[in-house]
């Protein structure tokens, strides 16, 4: 049988904040990447100033990776709040329990 462990849920608390910082940087520069690329091909097509074009696919591909990315970590963070909120009514619930048992532990 597990056992109830505050310390377990507040490190993936803390697994999920890390994980959203992480996704949010990597979908930036996934998306600079992705978005140069597109950039050199649209120039090297057209036949005009590649350089301008890769600069300008990796400033719109990074700022789409970052606002796509955003939500997801919001998610991730919320969902962080909630397991801390959780172990925080548990304590407000224990410490309420022992007050009206005069102090006494829980069973």
């Amino acid at each position: 049988m597990v056992n109830y462990d505050t310390v377990v849920i507040q490190a993936h608390a803390e697994a999920l904040y890390a994980q959203a910082d992480s996704v949010v940087r990597v979908s930036a520069i996934v998306g600079a990447l992705a978005g140069a690329s597109a950039g050199g091909a649209a120039g090297v097509a057209a036949g005009l100033a590649v350089g301008v074009f890769v600069l300008v696919g990796a400033l719109l591909g990074g700022l789409f990776g970052y606002l796509a990315a955003k939500g997801r970590a919001l998610v991730l963070r919320s969902q962080a709040q909630t397991m801390l909120c959780q172990v925080r009514i548990e304590q407000n619930t224990r410490e309420a329990i022992m007050l009206l048992r005069g102090g006494a532990g829980l069973p």
